[in-house]
């Protein structure tokens, strides 16, 4: 760039995305959202408190991969056996 001096550049962003954000500001979208938010955000809570996951402890894009890779694993064993004593207690 030393010969043309200085560029900008500014992402366009992509049709689908925009169409996302509107829909999520209707209210039908807001209330699709109140019902998903509690499941989907559940994992992330639990991960964070009880495995005391808040960022990554390596660097690499392969080695945080595998470290989330073994947190999600944890994660979905917790609940597989919260799950098998729950219905063999009822």
């Amino acid at each position: 760039m030393k010969k043309h001096g200085r560029a900008v550049s500014r992402p366009q962003e992509d049709c689908r995305i925009a169409k996302f954000r509107e829909k999520m500001a209707s209210d039908e979208g807001k209330a699709i959202f109140e019902l998903r938010s509690p499941v989907a955000e559940f994992p992330h809570t639990w991960i964070k408190d009880k495995l005391n996951w808040v960022r990554e402890r390596t660097r690499g894009l392969f080695k945080v991969t595998i470290e989330a890779l073994w947190v999600t694993l944890v994660y979905n064993i917790q609940r597989y056996f919260a799950l098998r004593v729950a219905l063999q207690a009822g």
